[in-house]
């Protein structure tokens, strides 16, 4: 029983670190088009013109690589966000 206990709960934590990484991409991306970074046009290109479009298209990309993953995978050590 603990064994499951502890599978459950480092399941936990790599959920929630990949919803930490989901809103990093955003927020970086987000940060890019906002500053007028040479990116700024092929991320809106690439994702979409809204906010609420690109926040849909990092969300399907996420779910569309989840579904093709053998097994999940999370960071033994994260650093902290440059922004």
């Amino acid at each position: 029983m603990c064994v499951l206990a502890e599978c459950r709960i480092r399941m936990s934590l790599a959920s929630e670190a990949r919803e930490a990484a989901m809103v990093k991409v955003h927020k970086r991306n987000t940060f890019l088009i906002d500053s007028h970074h040479p990116l700024r046009e092929t991320l809106i290109t690439q994702t979409g013109l809204t906010e609420e479009a690109r926040q849909q298209y990092l969300q399907a990309q996420y779910n569309e690589a989840k579904r093709r993953l053998i097994h999940d995978w999370a960071p033994s050590e994260e650093l902290e966000a440059a922004f």
